[in-house]
């Protein structure tokens, strides 16, 4: 019930996640490596590419499309959505490990940073599935979505505990964003960012 509650919530919201990401992080070079800043940054660049790859498979399908277009493009969008969950798992091992060697404090544009990251993740998510919900709908996007929410919940929790404070950041930021939604917003918020 919470992936379906998560799956309406995420595409409700599309009328007002497309166009540009609310927030624009800093330039990565002004930045050390290994920050967890710099591997949100990372983890928001490769899903870009993935959801990218995805909207330009859905690009090729209309009234025309047969069968086989059909079921290569949705085997496409299945692998795309496989390897979105794997940067997402390997983004959450190094945070953790960040998390485990480093003690110092982050600051607050640190948080701002991270926490715009967070927020340009959730516009690529639902932008880019919304496409694939209108294209092949929820049973197909059930299916291959799930996963994602849980790693991307991981995720922003494991960075919460590195960076304190950012799921709380991200979800204001959010919430003033999409204040017309209301009610279905708050679900998703809630489930992804823990504090609604």
């Amino acid at each position: 019930m919470k992936t379906f509650i998560a799956l309406f919530a995420l595409f409700s919201t599309l009328p007002f996640a497309i166009g540009n990401p609310i927030i624009s992080p800093p330039a990565l070079e002004q930045r050390q490596a290994g920050k967890p800043a710099d591997i949100m940054a990372n983890l928001y660049t490769q899903i870009q590419a993935f959801t990218g790859q995805i909207n330009s498979t859905l690009d090729t399908i209309n009234a025309g499309t047969t069968t086989a277009q059909n079921t290569t493009a949705q085997a496409t969008i299945k692998d795309l959505t496989a390897q979105i969950g794997t940067v997402g798992q390997a983004a959450k091992s190094q945070l953790e490990a960040v998390g485990k060697r480093n003690v110092q404090r982050y600051t607050a544009g640190d948080q701002e940073v991270i926490a715009g990251y967070m927020v340009n993740i959730y516009y690529e998510i639902s932008g880019c599935y919304s496409r694939v919900k209108f294209c092949y709908g929820d049973s197909f996007l059930g299916g291959i979505l799930s996963p994602i929410i849980q790693v991307l919940m991981g995720v922003f929790q494991v960075v919460d505990r590195v960076v304190s404070g950012v799921l709380f950041i991200a979800g204001n930021a959010l919430a003033g964003v999409f204040a017309v939604v209301g009610g279905v917003l708050g679900l998703l918020l809630k489930l992804l960012f823990g504090k609604w």
